[in-house]
């Protein structure tokens, strides 16, 4: 039974994996302290909610970020800068990166470009809330802690 041909749950994905710059371990702590900038409050504010785990892999040498987010693509990366330019020019600071993305608020069709070809798409993407958007499934649960 294939399930996942004709179906699309109305969230959507957003899968990068950046290399962390050298000297490695400063830079992962570095970026540990930038995603304290990342509130619930913060997060919320744009109107397009999202899950955003952060995860080292390879001993801290590359940062994989994992979203989901509600709506087109291009759209939902134009929130994200006009709403966390700051927090983006940071982490992407401590990240290989073009030299022409930073600041992303003056090259945002750059980094739109480069975030598109970074994008790892999925193959299948399952969703236990397949209908509601991401704001609509999380909008009455409690706060929760960013780590």
């Amino acid at each position: 039974m294939d399930v996942f041909n004709n179906f699309r749950p109305s969230q959507n994905t957003l899968n990068l994996i950046f290399e962390v710059k050298p000297p490695v371990r400063k830079n992962a702590l570095n970026l540990r302290q930038v995603f304290k900038y990342l509130t619930p409050d913060s997060c919320q504010e744009n109107g397009k909610l999202d899950y955003s785990p952060f995860l080292f892999l390879d001993h801290n040498a590359k940062l994989q970020v994992c979203t989901t987010y509600d709506g087109d693509f291009i759209d939902y990366l134009h929130q994200v800068i006009n709403h966390h330019c700051d927090v983006l020019n940071a982490l992407l600071s401590y990240v290989l990166v073009p030299e022409n993305l930073i600041p992303i608020e003056q090259n945002q069709a750059a980094f739109i470009d480069y975030i598109t070809a970074l994008n790892v798409k999925d193959q299948v993407f399952y969703s236990a809330h397949p209908e509601p958007k991401v704001a609509e499934i999380i909008k009455d649960k409690p706060e929760y802690d960013v780590v």
